[in-house]
């Protein structure tokens, strides 16, 4: 593996430790989306949510050009610690969902990508808690316009 392919630690290891801890913060959230009521099935949203990223994620890998957006960290770092010491869950979960955006380079596409993260929220679900249907229309609305609007960056066609 010749020297430009090679992925720099100094770049990663920052980016995979605050993943790390925003995931361990929002431990909870496994337990919120199989117990509440308005966030119940939320987890297939997250998955479906995820996708592009990892589509990018391994593209950048793959031609190791693997950059994370240390804005996107600190932000996620921030609430994070917000979260943790005022015992706040939706800090907490934003937290992850920042964090897990700033794996991956991106620019303005990205941020509609990032702005999908309200469709699998347990908050979204319980403020949506009087549309029919506990608000699942709404959030796989707003997830498929999120996933819409960001195609040509997590497909590739821009940055």
């Amino acid at each position: 593996m010749n020297q430009s392919k090679r992925l720099d630690s100094q770049s990663w290891a920052p980016s995979l430790f605050v993943l790390g801890l925003c995931i361990w913060s929002a431990r909870n959230l496994s337990d919120i989306w199989q117990s509440d009521v308005y966030a119940r099935g939320s987890v297939w949203i997250f998955l479906i949510w995820l996708i592009p990223l990892i589509a990018v994620l391994t593209r950048q890998i793959r031609t190791g050009r693997w950059e994370p957006d240390f804005i996107l960290l600190i932000l996620s770092l921030l609430s994070c610690l917000i979260g943790i010491f005022g015992s706040l869950n939706i800090a907490r979960h934003v937290a992850l969902g920042l964090a897990v955006g700033g794996q991956v380079s991106g620019g303005f596409w990205k941020w509609l990508w990032l702005a999908g993260m309200l469709s699998w929220l347990p908050a979204t679900g319980w403020l949506a808690r009087e549309i029919p249907g506990n608000g699942w229309p709404l959030r796989s609305g707003l997830l498929v316009v999120s996933l819409a609007f960001s195609y040509k960056w997590w497909k590739g066609g821009l940055k």
